[in-house]
């Protein structure tokens, strides 16, 4: 009784009726369903999603033609029952080494042009923008900014509480950054500590925030709407919480949340909050033949100055020191404006907080405390739990020490000040001394 390994003819043919049917099956499932996630509202993102279905279209064809291909190869060179036949003994196959050769080229033109249309999009820098946004990157939070508006704003980490709100709702425009639809934006963007990912889905774009690195690309969206994205980089443990809620709406209600949203003080420029083009500060040398055998320090390149007669005469108990005069107000109002770029997307714009991450400032006892405790939380930062009128928190700040002392000064005293806080101002003395 003679045996062999070839399947049935019924088997074998339904083998083949399905290897044939799938690519149809997968390309109609592809032409009842839609190419793309979200609808582009922008040039670019059209442009984006125009690449995309080029791509899917492309493979969809290299799927199709693959498996017929495959089918064909099984049915013709299947072994047939008791046939004896020797194997093949070719090795090339000029024809098909073009093809498939040409074919792939072909393709990658194809794919070139919407691809490098996008890229020329990008270079095309208005130099005249009707509008410039600022983005910075923070942890864990969005700062925006319209610097010919003088307007700033803050976006809210993603909590329990803001999680599910309705998009469009009056709570969820609330902490949405409002953009002017049909007007041309020219876009800035860096990163104030760590890398960031500023990523909106309908706007085709998704940017790196890097600190020291300046980047400008242009915008514009076309249809009002509310559109959300999400930080696409991995940038601390609270990453997955900082969102992106943007609302388009006309130039009438645009210019409305301006007003609503001015700075209360001068922006601080963006090259100086991504430490964009900053170098080592000059090294300091000590000039010889201070007073009591001391070494002053002086810039370098000052030390052959020409000492003044009054100085070099007069004794040094009667030369008294300096003492910089603060004035709280004037700190406190300096501090609203670092405490509203850099503190209020975690502690909230009134200081409440955004349980159960980050602790409420108003009436914490690390603000009213003492002055030390307060300082060196902004200089080191914070990390682990704490316990703040007496519920804990598990959270991590980074440290603020790329502010500046008179910075820091104000940000302390602006929040003893406010939300029913009763400590002292701070002085840059203060932080100095605890630098």
């Amino acid at each position: 009784m003679s045996q062999h390994n070839n399947p049935r003819p019924g088997r074998l043919a339904a083998f083949a009726a399905t290897m044939l049917a799938a690519p149809f099956v997968g390309a109609d499932a592809a032409l009842a369903a839609p190419f793309w996630y979200v609808d582009p509202v922008t040039p670019y993102g059209e442009i984006v999603n125009q690449t995309y279905q080029t791509m899917v279209w492309i493979g969809i064809f290299i799927l199709i033609f693959v498996e017929l291909a495959l089918v064909a190869a099984l049915v013709k060179f299947r072994k047939r029952k008791d046939e004896v036949r020797e194997p093949e003994t070719w090795s090339h196959n000029t024809t098909l080494e073009i093809v498939w050769t040409v074919i792939p080229f072909i393709m990658l033109i194809i794919i070139c042009i919407p691809t490098f249309k996008g890229l020329a999009y990008l270079a095309d820098i208005p130099k005249s923008p009707e509008l410039t946004l600022e983005v910075v990157g923070r942890q864990f939070f969005w700062e925006y900014r319209y610097p010919e508006l003088n307007a700033t704003f803050t976006s809210a980490m993603r909590t329990e509480a803001n999680a599910k709100l309705e998009k469009g709702g009056k709570d969820w425009d609330a902490i949405a950054l409002y953009l002017p639809i049909g007007r041309k934006l020219l876009v800035r963007l860096t990163g104030a500590d760590v890398i960031h990912s500023w990523w909106i889905p309908a706007f085709g774009l998704q940017q790196m925030t890097t600190p020291g690195n300046l980047v400008q690309i242009p915008l514009e969206v076309t249809k009002p709407g509310d559109y959300e994205g999400a930080c696409s980089y991995l940038c601390g443990p609270y990453h997955g919480a900082m969102d992106i809620k943007i609302k388009a709406v006309d130039a009438a209600t645009f210019d409305g949340w301006i007003a609503a949203h001015k700075a209360p003080g001068p922006i601080e420029p963006i090259a100086k909050v991504g430490k964009i083009g900053m170098v080592a500060p000059a090294p300091v040398k000590p000039a010889h033949g201070a007073a009591g055998g001391e070494h002053a320090a002086v810039p370098a390149g000052g030390e052959h100055a020409a000492a003044s007669p009054a100085a070099s005469t007069a004794p040094v108990a009667s030369v008294a020191p300096a003492v910089a005069v603060v004035d709280p107000k004037a700190l406190a109002a300096k501090g609203q404006e670092v405490f509203a770029s850099r503190c209020a997307g975690c502690h909230g714009a009134t200081g409440g907080g955004t349980p159960p991450m980050f602790p409420p400032l108003a009436g914490a006892e690390q603000v009213n405390g003492s002055d030390d405790d307060l300082i060196d939380i902004l200089l080191k930062g914070k990390s682990g739990e704490i316990t703040v009128k007496g519920q804990k928190y598990n959270s991590a700040m980074p440290p603020q020490d790329s502010l500046s002392n008179e910075e820091l000064a104000a940000v302390s005293t602006y929040v003893r000040a406010s939300w029913g806080n009763n400590g002292k101002p701070i002085t840059p003395d203060q932080v100095k001394a605890r630098r």
